[in-house]
């Protein structure tokens, strides 16, 4: 970590600090670093920096993505960066970012913004329009056989392997059906696609045999959000790129929002 500076500048790590969640800090230095960040947060110039960040992750992960490579990275190179749209408006509104519900963060924050009719827009880019609460049920169902086999496989070297063991479980299940219950089934489909394709890219690595017989199942999910094939994916890539000019517009007036309380 830098200096408090540093920490204020960040997207992902300045919110963990606006408030007092340090455990242990015998120098006394995490506690100075949460001070400053607590004082200096809703600062515009540290807003529009973070806010900032957050578009330039955003380009360079779907600049960077790479048609040629395998199912998994392509859907992972693809949905992350795009998702990140999600974070930038709840970034810019003060408000802490998520991940697993990251589009129902978004929803809040620009329907409390005055900028509720973007959001439809929004979710767009992740699913196209529109999976039914049906479908996206028997993702769910899909999805648990190809959890359970990798659950019980060495993950190892994956920095997202914890996710897909007995922790992880409840959160993408029992997380998913809450959303779908709640009539924000479309949302849910965002951790259904990076799970599964989570999933394949460990089978890819330690039982390639196994890949081959649940990338159906993702496959089908792509499918349903219109990035069933590589032109596809490009499309809503480019398309995203494309868009980023119209919601930096959005995010600047909800920061200037924000910020003026």
């Amino acid at each position: 970590m830098g200096d408090p500076e540093d920490v204020l500048g960040s997207w992902v790590f300045a919110p963990l600090f606006r408030v007092d969640g340090v455990i242990a800090d015998p120098s006394g230095r995490l506690a100075a670093v949460r001070r400053r960040v607590a004082a200096g947060f809703a600062d515009p110039v540290w807003v529009r920096r973070r806010c900032a960040g957050v578009r330039r992750r955003v380009e360079d992960g779907l600049r960077a993505w790479d048609a040629g490579a395998s199912l998994a990275d392509q859907v992972l190179g693809w949905v992350f960066p795009t998702s990140l749209v999600a974070v930038w408006p709840a970034v810019a509104g003060l408000v802490d970012p998520t991940v697993r519900r990251r589009y129902v963060r978004a929803a809040e924050v620009l329907g409390a913004h005055g900028f509720g009719g973007c959001y439809p827009e929004l979710l767009a880019t992740l699913d196209g329009g529109g999976v039914g609460a049906g479908r996206v049920r028997e993702h769910l169902a899909g999805l648990a056989g190809v959890f359970e086999e990798v659950s019980g496989l060495p993950r190892d070297g994956f920095a997202f392997g914890a996710d897909l063991g007995a922790a992880g479980r409840p959160v993408v299940f029992d997380g998913g059906a809450e959303l779908v219950a709640a009539g924000r089934h479309r949302e849910a489909m965002f951790w259904v696609v990076v799970t599964y394709a989570r999933c394949l890219a460990v089978l890819a690595a330690v039982a390639p045999e196994r890949e081959r017989v649940w990338r159906p199942g993702l496959a089908a999910a792509l499918a349903d959000l219109g990035v069933g094939s590589v032109v596809d994916r490009r499309r809503r890539v480019d398309a995203v790129l494309a868009s980023l000019p119209a919601w930096q517009s959005v995010v600047d007036a909800v920061a200037r929002r924000a910020v003026a309380g």
